[in-house]
This record gives C-alpha cells, sequence and structure tokens, in this order.
C-alpha cells in the first residue's frame, strides 16, 4: 500500500509514479497488488493507493491509518511523508513516531517503508524510537528511504532528449521505493532486461518501441521464429510489459520473442486506428531489421490479447493493398487470445470504429491469405461472445485454414489477471499456445 501523507498529489505526476513503481516490481518479477481506497488513473489502468491529506490533525491521521492498515492487511506500507517547516519538524515527528508505533500493532505482520523527505535526519530519530541507519533497516519491519529526489540529484544521469524532468525525477523516485521493497523481499536480480529498440517516430519528438528478448546462450539456428506480443487494454490503455513474462518463456524454448508498444488513447490521445497503424509498422520494422534481430522473416507469429489480440488478428486477415509500404506486414501464424474480433456495429469498439468496421475487423476481413490461427475464449466472455468466435471459425474452415478454438468454461474477460498473483489459467494458456506452435513447426 501506497500511502501519501500531505496535500493530494498533482494526479499527472501521480499516475506517472504509481505506474514506474509498479513497472519496477514488475519487471522484478514480484508477485504483488497495490490496495488502497483512493484511485488514480493510469496507462495501465485504476491503480489504489492512499491519500492522507484530508485532516491535518495527527489523532485523525492515526486512527486513518491505524483503519487501512486493519482493513487492508498490506504486507508493506510504502509512507511517503510530506515536507514540513523547520519550525516544526521535532514536534511533527514525534507524532508521526506515535502513528507508526499504532500502526505496527495494528497488523503484527506489516513491514514499513518509510520516506524521510519532510522530516530530515535529525529528526528522524523521534520516529518508534529508532535511529535511521542510512537506508538499511533500522529493524525487521521499518526501512529508510530517501525519496527527497529533484531534477538537479538527477541530472547527471544520461535520459534522452523526450524526457520531460517531471518524468526523470518520477522515474528516480520509484526505483527508490522498489529499492526498499526488494531489500524486504530479498530479492534484487531483475527478471527482465528486453533490448528496447525504437521502430517508429511519433509526436513530440517521442518515439514507440519494440521489447526484444533472446536468449544468446541456446545453441540454434543463425535466424530464429519470432513472437510478437500486442498488448490489451481498449485501445486506450496497456503496457507492453503484459506480456514480458510469455517473452522470457519463449526466448528461453529459441523464440526472439517481442512486446510492441503502440499508441494508445490514455497517452496519445488516439483511436483504434493509429494502433493498428502502428502494429502494421511494428511487423514491417522487424521484417526490415530480420538480420539484425536474428529473426526469420518466414516465420512470425502475431499475438495479442483483448484490443492487442485484435490488432494481432486484423494483421492477418486485413489487405495491405495500396498502402506505400511494400513490406508485407501479414504474420504467418496467429495467436488470439479473448480477441474482440467483432468490430462492427454489434460488436466491440468505439462509434468510430464501429462506422468503419470494414477496414479493421477481423471476422468481416477474413481471406484466403489469413494464417493459421489460435483462438482462445471464456463461455462467459461480454465482449467476444462464443456466437462470435464460432462464427470465426467457420470462415476459417470454410477457407481450409487451421483454426482452433478453445473455450474456458465459466471465464469471462480477461481469462486472468496480468497484473495480479498468476493462476492456472495462465499455465493452460501455456499449453495451448505450446501444442499450436509445435503443431505447424515453430518447435
Amino acid at each position: 500500500m501506497y500511502m501519501k501523507d500531505g496535500e493530494p498529489v498533482d494526479k499527472h505526476a501521480d499516475q506517472k509514479l504509481l505506474y514506474s513503481l509498479w513497472k519496477e516490481l514488475f519487471i522484478l518479477d514480484i508477485q504483488f497488488k497495490f490496495v488502497g481506497p483512493d484511485i488514480v488513473d493510469t496507462r495501465i489502468g485504476k491503480m489504489n493507493y492512499a491519500q492522507l491529506s484530508e485532516d491535518s490533525k495527527s489523532c485523525n491521521k492515526a486512527e486513518r491509518l491505524e483503519k487501512l492498515v486493519a482493513e487492508y492487511q498490506p504486507d508493506i506500507v510504502l509512507l511517503d511523508i510530506v515536507k514540513c517547516d523547520d519550525t516544526l519538524k521535532s514536534d511533527y515527528s514525534k507524532s508521526w513516531a506515535s502513528v507508526i508505533t499504532d500502526m505496527l500493532q495494528a497488523n503484527s505482520n506489516v513491514k514499513i517503508i518509510l520516506s524521510k523527505t519532510g522530516l530530515g535526519s535529525e529528526y528522524v530519530s523521534h520516529i518508534a524510537g529508532l535511529p535511521m541507519t542510512s537506508g538499511m533497516p533500522s529493524n525487521d519491519r521499518i526501512l529508510w528511504v530517501d525519496s527527497n529526489i529533484t531534477f538537479e540529484s538527477v541530472h547527471k544521469k544520461q535520459f534522452s532528449d523526450n524526457k520531460s524532468n517531471e518524468t526523470c525525477v518520477v522515474g528516480e523516485k520509484a526505483k527508490v521505493w522498489a529499492d526498499g521493497i526488494t531489500r524486504l523481499v530479498h530479492k534484487t536480480t531483475k527478471a527482465y532486461t528486453p533490448q528496447i529498440y525504437s521502430y517508429k517516430a511519433i509526436a513530440e519528438g517521442d518515439s514507440l518501441t519494440l521489447h526484444v528478448f533472446e536468449d544468446r546462450k541456446l545453441k540454434t539456428a543463425s535466424v530464429k521464429p519470432a513472437i510478437v506480443f500486442f498488448f490489451g487494454g481498449g485501445w486506450s490503455y496497456g503496457t507492453p510489459l503484459q506480456f514480458y513474462r510469455e517473452c522470457s518463456y519463449y526466448a528461453s524454448k529459441g523464440y526472439v520473442a517481442i512486446a510492441v508498444d503502440y499508441r494508445i488513447n490514455f497517452l496519445h490521445h488516439t483511436t483504434p486506428f493509429h494502433s493498428f497503424d502502428d502494429a502494421k509498422d511494428a511487423i514491417r520494422w522487424i521484417k526490415k531489421h530480420a538480420q539484425e534481430l536474428h529473426v526469420d522473416s518466414t516465420r512470425i507469429v502475431a499475438a495479442g490479447a483483448s484490443a492487442g489480440g485484435q490488432l494481432a488478428a486484423a494483421l492477418g486477415t486485413v489487405s495491405n493493398i495500396s498502402e506505400g509500404d511494400t513490406e508485407s506486414y501479414i504474420p504467418d501464424l496467429l495467436l488470439l487470445y479473448y480477441p474482440v474480433i467483432d468490430n462492427s456495429p454489434l460488436g466491440y469498439g468505439p462509434k468510430l470504429m464501429k462506422d468503419n468496421y470494414q477496414k479493421i475487423s477481423p471476422l468481416h476481413n477474413i481471406n484466403s491469405k489469413t494464417p493459421p490461427t489460435l483462438l482462445l475464449v471464456g463461455t462467459k466472455d461480454q465482449y467476444v461472445p462464443v456466437e462470435t468466435c464460432e462464427a470465426y471459425k467457420a470462415k476459417m474452415d470454410s477457407l481450409g485454414i487451421d483454426c482452433e478454438l478453445h473455450l474456458f468454461e465459466d471465464l469471462g474477460h480477461p481469462l486472468f489477471l496480468y497484473r495480479e498473483p498468476l493462476t492456472s489459467i495462465f499455465y493452460e494458456i501455456r499449453k495451448y499456445t505450446d501444442a499450436f506452435l509445435q503443431k505447424h513447426g515453430y518447435y
């Protein structure tokens, strides 16, 4: 649980901080979930935290903190204490000592990571009667970190020109908090370390990236099949990190596995048509740079979940005739996880998409060049009805193209939540995926 004391956080900075912290922990493959009564919208959707500025009185704040710890039972609390006037620091720190002691008593298992930003090292000894020891645990339940980071304190680092001062500061703060958590859970080695390639320049000097996983220790052919993942989120939210687990796994099996970042409405105020343009450009870039990436350009698998599944499916169904780039974006195999494949007025998508569904709806563009397809969906999916999937398969069957449809009984949309601890469904999806890849000679 991330708890912020003081004035409500600037929503823009808060979005970046919580997402950046989530990203740092996800890369470490730490199983976690943010909890709390307050919500902020981020690029991966809504995230929970606790804002403590509703009442400045320490007694009321202490009562609120105790209730939060008792109600949510967090394993770790990140307590970000606001800066205060130097003349008040001594009394302020003493009051926090009482508050934190009560928190520890309210939950005998909770551990607290405490920012000394608002206190200053000369006053932190008041907190629970424990001295601060330069970032090391004061005891087995309290850890001090210094999140008092300004742009000046990180300016010597090499940041790209298109990153704002705020982005730099927020990123460094997230790393400080993540470092504290890793010390408490004793996990400090990054699980995921992809190579990042820019494949497309967009507005304001920014660019879209490919997150490329390859196990170069494997003794395989000089070129490998590629599996390219597109994240879900309704073309409005999402992150390529959604498929880091899958990318790491398939890289270990001899693939070049790639997670694609593409434009989304939350960040770029774009439509699904922009997202599809990015998906096409990503595949084209991969083919043009196949030698550099060690990719067999004749064996490219497109995969995706939900809206990302729609993008993957559209790559294999929507014709690229009359486009300026002569490089084909059509993949050789499709892996579709609960994909929103019907974008007609009766299907899923924003009005702009439905009004122009013939240009982008996979169900309505299946053709003789559509690749073999694996389709996984829950029987209670509110966005992808079983009947729609059966109609998709029937069209594929009529053209003599392999289309496997597997239904997950009583499951909805999505089949599992990638932001929460994994369930057996994750591994069942992998089982079907592996079997389909093997069936088509990709193992």
